[in-house]
């Protein structure tokens, strides 16, 4: 959601953390101390102590940090802020217990924003912490080639919009590697987030946040690789989902575009949606131990998906009032597309060379229509009609 109490004096601030490197390890407290050298106005202050950046400039770590715990690592409290790492690290001592709340406290993030910080963060490493990165009610900031491994939470927006987060790498961070807690307007393009060590773990999830771009991302070996839970009209396109528990799943989310993206080796589900008035365009779903693509809801679109080698379910449709056009499900151990919903159109899909029967509507289904359909090579049978009221033309060629 948009903040409105931000007001037009914040707009454009940045902070930026760039070329060095600072590594945390765990719950980082930053008092107000910081040091300078130089005499020259345009020299950079230098950090030589945990602090709060309160003033406009350019700073610099001049040396390892370690702070207590329980709190922030580097809080920005300012606008217009180039900080740079110049190889640095940060730390907290490891023999402190991580707290493990499902939502990140954003007072103890390795580094975290107050009004009326704004940011722009690059070259950091963040370990160990609630939140690695945590911005709160940010607008257009940006997050770069940072890496964030084993917090809670790698990367965090809360009520954050219009920011950027991209070529970031998150890796072993137990619940999300990137989290949004109603932010909108955002980009998330170009980072990785990989082997979550929580049994919640996701890549990335978006929890009541609208109207997000998530592209070309890769998001493997987590519990869960992406996961809408009540966010609507975000865009999903052109990332790679691989081997995670569940690959791509929305709960009872609406307008959201999930295209162009591959999903493979998943042990349960390749994707899974619900909702309303969803689309899935163009994506590629093979190799799933479970599950191909389940879908319920209403008037969800899918349109040329290939649903290939899965060795359970195939394309699964419930719900009403949905379309099905130009999707191919082949060489899947069960049927190629099963129909459990009501009112679906079926136009110009192919389901070939799989187990069972090319279509199969069970007896939940009806009034189900089509036509253009090719059912062809199916192990058992081109089409089984369990169902009532099922008109859907197809041919064997």
């Amino acid at each position: 959601m948009r903040d409105d109490s931000v007001n037009e004096s914040s707009l454009g601030r940045r902070t930026m953390l760039r070329r060095g490197t600072v590594a945390t390890a765990g719950l980082v407290a930053l008092g107000t101390s910081a040091s300078a050298d130089g005499t020259d106005e345009d020299d950079p202050t230098v950090i030589t102590e945990c602090t709060t950046i309160t003033e406009p400039g350019d700073y610099v770590l001049g040396a390892d940090l370690e702070a207590p715990d329980g709190e922030s690592g580097l809080t920005i409290g300012a606008s217009n802020v180039t900080l740079d790492g110049r190889g640095h690290t940060i730390t907290r001592p490891r023999d402190r217990p991580l707290p493990d709340p499902d939502r990140p406290n954003p007072e103890t993030a390795g580094i975290g924003t107050t009004p009326p910080g704004m940011g722009t963060l690059s070259n950091v490493t963040v370990e160990n912490f609630e939140a690695g990165v945590h911005f709160v009610r940010v607008r257009n900031g940006r997050i770069s080639a940072t890496t964030t491994c084993e917090n809670n939470v790698g990367i965090a927006l809360e009520a954050s919009t219009a920011n950027t987060v991209i070529d970031n790498e998150g890796i072993r961070n137990r619940r999300r590697g990137i989290a949004l807690f109603e932010s909108d307007e955002n980009t998330i393009t170009e980072n990785t987030s990989s082997d979550g060590s929580h049994p919640l773990s996701r890549g990335i999830e978006l929890l009541h946040s609208n109207r997000n771009a998530i592209e070309e991302n890769t998001f493997d070996d987590n519990q869960i690789g992406v996961e809408l839970d009540g966010s609507d009209d975000n865009e999903i396109e052109r990332n790679t989902v691989r081997d995670n528990f569940r690959n791509i799943v929305l709960r009872e989310d609406d307008e959201n575009t999930i295209r162009d993206n591959t999903a493979t080796g998943a042990d349960l589900i390749g994707v899974e949606v619900s909702g309303t008035g969803n689309e899935l365009v163009g994506n590629e779903v093979r190799d799933t131990r479970g599950f191909g693509c389940r879908i319920s809801g209403s008037g969800t679109l899918l349109r040329e998906n290939e649903v290939t080698d899965n060795a359970a379910s195939r394309i699964t449709v419930e719900g009403v009032a949905g379309r099905l056009e130009a999707n191919t499900a082949s060489a899947n151990e069960l049927s190629g597309i099963q129909v459990s919903g009501r009112a679906y159109v079926l136009e110009d899909n192919v389901a070939a060379e799989n187990g069972q029967a090319g279509l199969l509507f069970d007896e939940e289904s009806a009034d189900n229509t089509g036509s253009g359909n090719v059912l062809v090579d199916n192990e058992d049978a081109e089409l089984i009609d369990d169902g009532t009221d099922n008109s859907v033309e197809y041919t064997t060629e």
